[in-house]
C-alpha cells in the first residue's frame, strides 16, 4: 500500500481491486474502483483516462451509461488499450514509457490542444 499511496493517485482502478478488504485498504488513498460499472462511470472525470477494458472494447465501455458523456470522450482524450500499453505504464522503464506514451499520443495532442 506504501509504493500505491507514495505514487499519489488521484483514481485507482484496477482488477486486482478484487474483494472489499482490498477495496477498504486502497480506498483511503484515492478515490478507487475495482469493477466500472453504471454507477461508478462518472468518477472518470480526468481529461486523459487509459483503460483496459479486460476483454471487453471500447464500444462494450460506450453503452455504460454517462460513459459517451465523459470529458475524456468528448476531447479525445479517452485511450482504451491493450495489455502490453497499460503495463508498459504501470512498470515503467525508459523503453516501456516511450512504447506506452507513443500508443497515446492522438489521446495527448486531442487534449494537449
Amino acid at each position: 500500500m506504501e509504493e500505491i499511496a507514495a505514487q499519489k493517485p488521484d483514481l485507482i482502478l484496477g482488477s486486482f481491486v478484487a474483494d472489499r478488504s482490498d477495496f477498504d485498504r486502497v480506498a483511503p488513498i484515492a478515490t478507487t474502483i475495482g469493477e466500472i460499472g453504471d454507477a461508478q462511470v462518472d468518477a472518470l472525470t480526468a481529461d486523459l483516462v487509459v483503460m483496459l477494458p479486460n476483454g471487453g472494447t471500447r464500444e462494450d465501455l460506450m453503452r455504460l451509461p454517462g460513459f459517451a458523456a465523459l470529458p475524456s470522450v468528448g476531447s479525445g482524450g479517452m485511450a482504451v488499450e491493450d495489455y502490453p500499453t497499460v503495463v508498459g505504464f504501470n512498470t515503467p522503464s525508459s523503453a516501456s514509457l516511450r512504447y506506452s506514451l507513443d500508443r497515446i499520443t492522438p489521446q495527448l495532442e486531442a487534449i494537449g490542444g
